[in-house]
């Protein structure tokens, strides 16, 4: 009779546990970005223009400092991990789209 209550006490122990580790934490989806083809697109807009060398440099240290801001926010807004795509075998969600848009749209208001 009174294994009873050590018991139960014993296993709501180990449900708060269990619930403090998994069920506090938001679980973190992992996500793929394609920065290849984003750097990529960056170099053919330079080169369409004809940039001159300091002009390439300055934006391309505006572009790396927008980039990483757009994806440090992305990941702490929607709570994701993400990895570059080329280091990534199968999986994740692909959302070079949307981190394209918002560094075209954060490249404009920061002119």
């Amino acid at each position: 009779m009174r294994l009873t209550p050590l018991v139960l006490g014993c296993a709501l122990a180990v449900f708060g546990v269990v619930y403090g580790f998994y069920g506090a934490s938001p679980q973190k989806s992992i996500v793929v970005f394609d920065e290849e083809a984003v750097q990529g697109q960056f170099i053919r807009q330079l080169a369409e223009i004809k940039a001159t060398e300091s002009q390439v440099e300055q934006s391309t240290r505006r572009f790396n400092e927008v980039l990483n801001k757009v994806l440090v926010d992305t990941a702490q807004q929607k709570k994701i991990i993400i990895l570059r795509s080329s280091d990534v075998l199968a999986g994740g969600i692909d959302i070079t789209d949307e981190v394209r848009m918002k560094l075209s749209k954060a490249m404009r208001n920061k002119s």
